[in-house]
């Protein structure tokens, strides 16, 4: 009896070993397998973030070639705003994700920038409350919505054109969305890369998993982008 008692023991600790061998190997073969995923959404992100910032340089180098012609002051007060702006974007880049007081700063860079080609004919509206400045969002994910208001909103318009940006907070999200005025029989001078919109919609999937973060309106003239930003 004690012998086979001895063998039962055995019988369980030999079971348990294996047992316990056999979770380890799952579980490093899962964080294999996570790393890699890893290593490929970094790879696609670094990919979509080296989109934004050339087509926002490119587009900013043009006005400035114009502007040194026709206006040599407002180009170099663009040079400086660009600057201080890929500056900012380049010392923020060690995170994937800001404040959202962070990227609105960024945004009144840009359209600062902006200005010095429309001047006062861009009104920007910010209606962001205080309490959500400190909800995290990824880095630079509102300058192409910014881009695509003013294209969409200035090219072709001679009249003042007021884009409104508005923040809130459903159900741990945080909601963005940007309303700019929307011409059909305009937008079609107001050309351009077309990677933006659907770049910031791979980047949402790649980074939450879900589809359907970005939406798009047109309703009255009005053309709004909403964002939805889940706060992991």
């Amino acid at each position: 009896p004690k012998a086979i008692f001895i063998l039962f023991l055995l019988s369980i600790l030999l079971i348990f070993y294996w047992s316990q061998k056999q979770r380890m190997e799952i579980e490093e073969a899962n964080e294999r397998q996570l790393e890699k995923e890893r290593e490929s959404i970094k790879i696609q992100l670094n990919s979509l973030q080296q989109q934004f910032q050339p087509h926002f340089l490119f587009n900013s180098l043009n006005s400035i070639n114009a502007l040194t012609i026709s206006n040599p002051e407002e180009a170099q007060k663009m040079i400086h705003l660009l600057s201080e702006f890929m500056r900012g974007s380049i010392q923020e880049n060690k995170s994937e994700f800001v404040t959202l007081e962070e990227e609105i700063n960024h945004l009144k860079l840009y359209t600062d920038i902006e200005k010095v080609r429309f001047g006062e004919r861009l009104i920007v509206n910010y209606q962001i409350p205080t309490e959500l400045l400190s909800y995290k969002l990824p880095h630079l994910i509102l300058q192409p919505l910014i881009e695509n208001a003013v294209k969409y909103g200035l090219y072709g318009n001679i009249e003042d054109v007021q884009i409104d940006i508005h923040a809130t907070l459903e159900n741990d999200q945080l909601i963005i969305s940007m309303t700019n005025p929307f011409d059909s029989s305009t937008s079609a001078s107001a050309k351009g890369t077309g990677y933006g919109l659907p770049s910031i919609e791979k980047k949402m999937q790649i980074l939450y998993h879900q589809y359907n973060l970005l939406t798009i309106k047109k309703t009255d003239n009005l053309f709004t982008i909403q964002l939805i930003v889940p706060q992991i």
